[in-house]
């Protein structure tokens, strides 16, 4: 019993505490963000691909 006790204190302050760092994980640093691009080019997204896309919620309305 006095075992259980002691995990549900443990695992309510963890819970409250958190368990990840105070820094984020996203580059917010320009320098980072470019050399992460540079390394993963697949996430270039050019202005004219997302032109082509419709917007989320414009269909639902345009079939109303």
């Amino acid at each position: 019993m006095r075992s259980s006790i002691s995990l549900i204190v443990v695992l309510t302050f963890l819970s409250m505490a958190g368990c990840g760092s105070e820094t984020p994980t996203v580059p917010t640093d320009q320098n980072e963000m470019q050399a992460y691009l540079d390394e993963h080019p697949e996430m270039i997204v050019t202005d004219e691909e997302l032109n082509a896309e419709p917007e989320p919620g414009l269909e639902d309305d345009m079939a109303e």
